[in-house]
């Protein structure tokens, strides 16, 4: 088992929390599939919709 950082811990926890509020806007449309980090309807990110998250990321942890 690795340790995890507490940031990180603190950010999939925060992530946990969205879903459920994502899972309940989205009703019937949620894709259950067990991922941790989905689209706002349960689907799994797309490879090429990842890199423009990473860099709003960023920009919004530098300020």
């Amino acid at each position: 088992m690795l340790p995890i950082p507490d940031m990180c811990v603190a950010a999939l926890k925060e992530r946990s929390e969205q879903q459920v509020v994502d899972k309940a806007a989205a009703g019937v449309a949620w894709v259950d599939n067990g991922s941790v980090i989905t689209t706002r309807h349960g689907t799994p990110y797309e490879p090429r919709n990842v890199s423009p998250l990473v860099v709003r990321a960023r920009r919004s942890s530098s300020r």
